[in-house]
């Protein structure tokens, strides 16, 4: 059966990323010239030749003389292919209410280096920009970064991102960003940018249906099918927190009232049990004796929400972020058990939850994704570590 364009197209694409990854995957080891570039890998030599070029065009990789040695004949040092060092490909952003995380990626997108800044709750999006722009300075100082002129900037923000990134409320600080390194911005609802960590981490098969459910000061979380975020028709995928769940309160910044992160969120949890937050991280908060109700509260609360929600998705996985990741057993428990309610077949038979594994840099992490995924990158560039599988044979686990 004959292919047409666009499937022939995509598999000269498919075998192109191929061979553009063995290339990368054998200059890990160290220098090589393009001879033996072709000879180890068993690529023509105009492959090989087009490969490298792309390389050095996109700053991944330098040729130069392999010093000690020289052409027979010709006196001229032998010219090797190297992976590029000391230099900037992609930065992450992740802005949050109350701080925010940045992190830079060498050229192979492999992250070098991630800071965190804590600010005041509302500070205006041009100073948080302008602190996000001096701690990725400080990193590149720090690092030993010689040059610093990234290919892209991704970057995560709470709230909904829309179609058109550009009508959020942020854009002073994309704008800022762009300016400022001279590079396209990407932007994303910060938890999605999360979310796609958290399934490269964690799935098992491209094919598997991962939810990714956070709460801290605001509830949302992302949707990832086949290993690609879903946005929404309107960018509003993932949503969670602003289901009504509570009799008519103060409004909600969604405009409406009721909703499950006003009540639900850290901030909310905090204030019921007249506890202070202070420096403390979301772990440490989550050990704390007078946070021990309100936490139970929150699981069965959250539980009954995203129960709800993932029974019409039919998921196959459920990851907890935030301070649903550090719930002691017996909250835990709470949270499974109501979603436990609300699942049918075959959903309840397959469907496994785990805590969060990863570290507080995860949507700075995202964002570098998101410039390899926006840049077409060769997927080589950036490996993730993969969780191991936890079973669910006959009913919901917990891992």
């Amino acid at each position: 059966m004959a292919l047409c364009p666009d499937q022939s197209l995509a598999g000269a694409v498919s075998v192109r990323r191929t061979n553009v990854d063995r290339v990368v995957q054998l200059l890990r080891y160290g220098p090589a010239s393009r001879a033996v570039i072709g000879e180890r890998t068993g690529l023509s030599r105009a492959t090989v030749s087009g490969i490298v070029n792309d390389l050095i065009r996109s700053g991944i990789a330098t040729s130069g003389p392999m010093v000690g040695t020289r052409n027979e004949g010709a006196g001229r040092p032998t010219q090797v292919v190297a992976l590029a060092e000391h230099s900037v490909r992609s930065v992450g952003v992740e802005f949050r209410w109350g701080d925010l995380f940045v992190g830079i990626a060498d050229p192979l997108h492999q992250v070098v280096a991630t800071s965190h800044h804590r600010h005041r709750r509302g500070l205006n999006w041009r100073d948080r920009a302008e602190i996000a722009i001096e701690e990725l300075r400080a990193l590149c100082r720090e690092s030993g970064i010689q040059s610093f002129a990234p290919q892209g900037i991704g970057v995560g923000v709470p709230g909904p991102v829309t179609n058109d990134p550009l009508e959020g409320t942020w854009r002073p600080a994309i704008r800022l960003l762009g300016e400022e390194f001279r590079a396209p911005v990407y932007v994303e609802n910060n938890l999605r940018l999360r979310a796609l960590v958290e399934a490269s981490a964690g799935s098992e098969s491209r094919s598997e249906t991962v939810v990714y459910f956070h709460v801290e000061d605001g509830i949302g979380g992302g949707i990832v099918i086949g290993g690609q975020v879903y946005r929404g028709a309107n960018g509003a995928a993932g949503d969670f927190g602003h289901v009504t769940v509570a009799p008519a309160t103060k409004p909600c910044r969604c405009g409406r009232s009721g909703c499950l992160e006003q009540v639900a969120n850290l901030p909310a949890l905090l204030k019921r049990a007249g506890v202070s937050r202070g420096d403390r991280t979301t772990a440490e908060l989550a050990r704390l004796p007078e946070l021990r109700e309100e936490l139970e509260r929150c699981a069965t609360l959250c539980g009954r929400v995203i129960g709800e929600q993932i029974n019409a998705l039919d998921v196959s996985h459920l990851i907890l972020g935030g301070i649903l990741a550090h719930l002691d057993d017996h909250a835990l428990a709470l949270f499974t058990d109501e979603v436990n309610k609300r699942i049918q077949l075959p959903t309840a038979a397959t469907i496994r939850i785990s805590r969060s594994t990863l570290a507080d840099d995860a949507g700075v992490r995202g964002g570098i994704a998101l410039v390899r995924h926006a840049t077409g990158a060769p997927s080589a560039l950036m490996p993730f570590t993969v969780r191991p599988a936890i079973a669910a044979p006959e009913s919901t686990t917990v891992a």
